[in-house]
């Protein structure tokens, strides 16, 4: 496997993924928490060390600055004004493997 940073406001973590399978993955972030789920299962809620301020720094999904770790194809990015709840993690999977099948 290879083993991705997720992460913001200098609080993340380390999360082994596969190699040449895809993944589906979503990052919640609140003012105090981040919540990371792989193929719709949690695996992972944690404090942010300090509050979330506005900030001019631009957001990086993939690689950042002189960081080229991603390997693989980004299908799809979505950012939203809010979290999404652990149900709608699982009901997205399970549309995206019925999908998949069919």
């Amino acid at each position: 496997p290879f083993t991705y940073v997720f992460g913001i406001n200098a609080s993340g973590m380390t999360i082994n993924l596969p190699d040449r399978r895809w993944v589906y993955a979503v990052m919640n972030v609140t003012p105090t928490t981040l919540e990371l789920y792989i193929n719709g299962n949690r695996v992972s809620k944690r404090p942010i060390r300090s509050r979330m301020q506005p900030s001019s720094t631009k957001m990086s999904v993939g690689n950042l600055g002189e960081f080229h770790n991603f390997v693989g194809a980004i299908a799809e990015v979505a950012v939203a004004n809010g979290t999404i709840d652990s149900a709608t993690v699982k009901a997205t999977m399970a549309k995206m493997r019925f999908a998949v099948k069919h």
